[in-house]
């Protein structure tokens, strides 16, 4: 087994879900350490790492959240309690009841779903009762009752790929770009609670250590669609989300640098689509000002969810995630780009228009 092999098989194996991120910030951290890359820890709870080395323009801004949907404990029950209310923390959507979910950190106690107490806008529900096989001992959250990680020929199945995976392609590229030479200047933004409205995310956005010349790109795990979003043809460069288009010349300078690739190495594949089945922190860096844009995984059971409406672990294929973490490698050291190249410009279209207008 590799080095890369292990930190992810570590880092899909921990419990996360929103504001309980800790055991995968740790994680983040001591491998911040081992590589010698600086960082710091906001105000907020994000993990910032920064590399730098010579001179390149703009910077590129690697964003992926630690957390995943879960349960919250919302009161602590009583001493030999065998039930307790728990707040749905992100979409866990779907009929919920009779769902086992297992508590941590400890990760001894296991519970079932007995009844949704409370439901939100669209019928989601907020608020969740559990019934307990044994009394709770200071847990504080729960996650599904899933495996947590296996590997089966090229797929790789965890139960919070979304988007703890992004945080493993973050590590992986800067270990990559820490061994190679040139410049470089890239951040890696380590956001907490994505799944509860992008908190963490906001939080840094409003706090301006991340550079406003900064192209961010969020790094995500996105249900596969048929036709647009396949497992196995590689990852996509996400041009738009739910909430609308991402930044044309960003998106435009990914794809342009995904062709390149392609050129290079016919067996590297990428797929462009609008990936509208959710929201991702590249609507929230661009809504605050910045240029943003943002690559998926295609990733089946979204959310532990089957297809037969039951619960289990996502999935993604292998393939594609290496050549998502080759492509973000490379695109780090080729920043130093020109915007205006980056569409086609007003004199290219006047001079199009002087050449046919005789025709109109």
């Amino acid at each position: 087994m590799t080095q890369t092999d292990r930190l992810m098989t570590r880092l899909l194996s921990l419990p996360t879900t929103s504001f309980h991120e800790d055991s995968v910030r740790a994680v983040v951290i001591q491998r911040l350490r081992r590589m010698r890359v600086s960082f710091r820890i906001d105000r907020h709870g994000n993990v910032i790492a920064h590399l730098r080395r010579g001179r390149i323009h703009p910077p590129l801004a690697m964003v992926a959240h630690m957390d995943h949907p879960g349960f919250m404990l919302e009161s602590a029950p009583l001493a030999r309690a065998r039930a307790c209310v728990l707040r749905v923390l992100g979409g866990v959507g779907g009929n919920l009841v009779g769902k086992r979910i297992r508590f941590y950190p400890a990760g001894r106690v296991i519970g079932t779903i007995s009844s949704i107490e409370d439901k939100g806008a669209g019928g989601r529900a907020v608020r969740v009762r559990a019934k307990l096989r044994t009394p709770l001992s200071g847990e504080m959250f729960a996650l599904w009752d899933v495996p947590v990680f296996r590997r089966r020929n090229n797929k790789i199945f965890a139960r919070t790929i979304d988007d703890v995976c992004g945080v493993a392609v973050m590590l992986e590229v800067l270990k990559r770009l820490r061994r190679r030479a040139g410049p470089v200047d890239v951040y890696a933004c380590f956001t907490r609670a994505e799944e509860v409205g992008f908190v963490g995310a906001a939080g840094l956005a409003k706090s301006r250590i991340l550079p406003k010349k900064s192209r961010v790109v969020s790094i995500e795990m996105s249900r596969k669609i048929p036709g647009r979003a396949e497992q196995g043809r590689g990852f996509v460069v996400r041009v738009g989300d739910r909430a609308g288009i991402f930044d044309p010349r960003l998106s435009r300078f990914l794809i342009e640098s995904a062709r390149r690739l392609k050129s290079k190495r016919a067996s590297f594949q990428y797929q462009i689509a609008v990936l509208d089945g959710g929201v991702c922190e590249a609507s929230l860096f661009n809504a605050m000002g910045y240029s943003a844009s943002g690559v998926a995984l295609p990733l089946g059971n979204y959310h532990n969810r089957t297809p037969s409406g039951g619960i289990g672990a996502e999935f993604i294929d292998g393939r594609d995630l290496q050549g998502l973490t080759e492509f973000l490698t490379e695109i780090a050291q080729k920043m130093d780009w020109n915007e205006n190249a980056q569409a086609p410009t007003r004199q290219r279209f006047i001079k199009q228009f002087d050449r046919w207008k005789k025709h109109l």
